[in-house]
């Protein structure tokens, strides 16, 4: 398993099993999910797909289209003319089974339905003569006069006017606010008289937009006269591409993406699995209080992983650990560092398991803190311990301690790295696409695109999805052990993910080649007395670019460092007079 294990890492990069990691190791029994699904988990609708914000959905061969919101609500498109000033056409919409409708909430306050794209049409109820723009979210604007709606909507502004009867005007939440045609409303798609610039209208200025629009977007955008583009400033500091367009559909702020959100996250796992070499750094935090005492930990961590060249794998890894305080331990901090190099093509499997170097950077004062364990009246002398490398020859130890069974073992793993096309990365690829189908990782919030480390980035925030996690484990269960998980296995696993703290974090993935260039990552558990908490930071680079990774010159075997390890421990224990009280006694009887 060392062998899948490294490849795992390198080509997969999924950190969404190293959660899971941490979270086996800190079995806390009584989490508090505070995260609601968009579906039950109850097990007779295990078959139900996972829907996100922006997605939209029909049932069955009902007609109806709707429109998920960020609240993970349901609203209806009323009619095909609100659903043009949003899509073009019909494609992208997810078949659901009606079963699963009621598994998804409608809206408790208005909107009840998608309203028209903001900026799009005007609408009057049909026994009042005043007529609104509609806004963001279903909210309305009212004109204060004709020459407003000139304006805004041009001279063949009629055309834009729908009338709507009073039943469904309750959709509609009137602002209170009249328009005089100076300024347009956010969520506006406009342009100067020639239409040589787009811009989104977004908290009154004008963002401009990059690239290409959809072509039903293209015929909604309102060419305003001079006198009101001047009346908006323009903002300089964001920007609205291709990808992302701020609009107002179901929900005020209601974000609409090309590609949808859920998109991104699917191609940045899949652009994962082609990552043979990354550098990485960041932290990881831990903070713990059981009311009487606390725990502050911060590790701190840089490495890198170069697969280009299986004939000479390797790697790197260092870590610094401040010692705790109020521990016990010595003041100071413990810093390690680590390389492997490996020899995937190796015809001979014990050779391919290569080498192992590491040494200790930096080490409290442990001589003390050992000779006050033992009641020494001798200090150890240890300086070896510090900053020298030792050396792990895998192969050595290998040939001198595994049975021929675990060495087929090795030669078997060795067959699925080989070649290409070979069985791991076909099981990788299809790990993915389970990871991806499943939904694990939900987006709950879309910001500005930042540039990070020379790249511009998506900045998405998520959350681990239990009932997509679920999923995945199952079908995971189905394809590698060939077996259907029973409800009585089905419902423990719900008690074991119910029982985890929410997982979320934020992502920043880039634009281009949808590989992850940093990532925060922040959860919580708490058992009957200790919260726990825990946050990592960490930041990658130079992907599948040859790295600098090198033995070190010089280095000592790791046998010939542990006998002067026990040599050191044997003279202070042979000084200490809980050593000499037993040899006493041992003597005497």
């Amino acid at each position: 398993m060392i062998l899948r294990a490294q490849a795992w890492s390198l080509r997969v990069f999924s950190w969404v099993f190293i959660l899971a990691m941490l979270f086996s190791l800190f079995p806390f029994a009584a989490f508090e999910a505070k995260a609601a699904p968009f579906f039950s988990l109850d097990s007779s609708y295990l078959y139900c797909q996972t829907v996100y914000p922006g997605d939209r959905v029909k049932f069955g061969s009902h007609p109806a289209v709707f429109l998920i919101n960020d609240s993970g609500e349901m609203l209806p498109f009323p009619s095909a003319d609100v659903y043009k000033t949003w899509f073009d056409d019909f494609s992208g919409i997810i078949q659901l089974d009606p079963k699963c409708a009621d598994r998804i909430p409608s809206p408790k306050q208005p909107p009840y339905f998608v309203a028209f794209r903001p900026g799009t049409r005007l609408v009057k109820r049909r026994l009042s003569p005043y007529v609104y723009v509609v806004g963001e979210g279903g909210n309305i604007f009212k004109l204060k006069d004709e020459n407003a709606a000139r304006e805004l909507f041009g001279n063949n502004w009629g055309q834009y006017l729908r009338d709507v009867d009073d039943t469904s005007w309750i959709n509609f939440t009137d602002t209170g606010e009249q328009l005089d045609g100076s300024k347009a409303v956010d969520g506006m798609l406009v342009s100067d008289a020639f239409g040589s610039e787009t811009f989104l209208v977004r908290n009154g200025e004008l963002v401009p937009v990059e690239g290409e629009i959809s072509r039903g977007m293209k015929s909604d955008i309102r060419r305003l006269p001079a006198r009101v583009l001047a009346n908006h400033a323009r903002a300089f500091s964001t920007r609205t591409d291709r990808e992302e367009i701020l609009l107002g559909a179901g929900n005020p702020a209601t974000r609409i993406h090309f590609p949808l959100q859920q998109e991104i996250i699917a191609k940045m796992l899949r652009a994962t699995n082609s990552i043979e070499s990354v550098e990485y750094l960041g932290t990881f935090a831990v903070r713990s209080t059981d009311g009487a005492e606390s725990l502050n930990l911060n590790v701190e961590f840089r490495g890198a992983s170069d697969y280009l060249d299986p004939a000479h794998a390797k790697s790197s890894l260092y870590f610094r650990v401040p010692m705790p305080e109020g521990t016990g331990y010595p003041d100071g901090a413990v810093a390690m560092e680590f390389r492997t190099f490996n020899n995937v093509n190796s015809t001979d499997p014990v050779d391919s398991l290569g080498t192992i170097y590491f040494r200790i950077a930096e080490l409290p004062d442990v001589e003390s803190f050992i000779q006050d364990i033992y009641s020494s009246t001798v200090r150890p002398d240890m300086p070896f311990l510090r900053g020298n490398w030792v050396k792990v020859d895998v192969r050595e130890l290998a040939r001198q301690y595994l049975d021929e069974a675990d060495i087929r073992e090795i030669k078997q793993e060795l067959e699925l790295l080989k070649g290409p096309g070979n069985n791991l990365r076909e099981f990788d690829d299809s790990t993915l696409e389970r990871l991806i189908q499943a939904g694990v990782l939900r987006v709950t919030a879309v910001h500005d695109n930042e540039w990070l480390g020379g790249t511009d980035t998506h900045v998405l925030d998520f959350e681990i999805d239990r009932p997509g996690l679920l999923q995945f484990m199952m079908a995971l269960s189905r394809s590698t052990a060939g077996v259907s998980l029973d409800e009585r296995e089905v419902k423990h696993l719900r008690r074991q993910l119910k029982n985890w703290g929410d997982i979320g974090g934020r992502l920043w993935v880039g634009t281009e080649d949808f590989l992850p260039r940093a990532i925060n990552v922040r959860f919580a558990a708490q058992d009957s007395s200790t919260r726990m908490q825990f946050e990592l930071n960490e930041s990658f680079a130079r992907f599948n670019k040859p790295l600098s990774i090198e033995p070190p010159l010089n280095s000592v075997g790791v046998i010939d460092w542990f006998e002067k390890i026990k040599a050191e421990f044997t003279r202070v224990m042979e000084s200490s007079t809980l050593y000499s009280n037993i040899s006493d006694n041992s003597f005497g009887s």
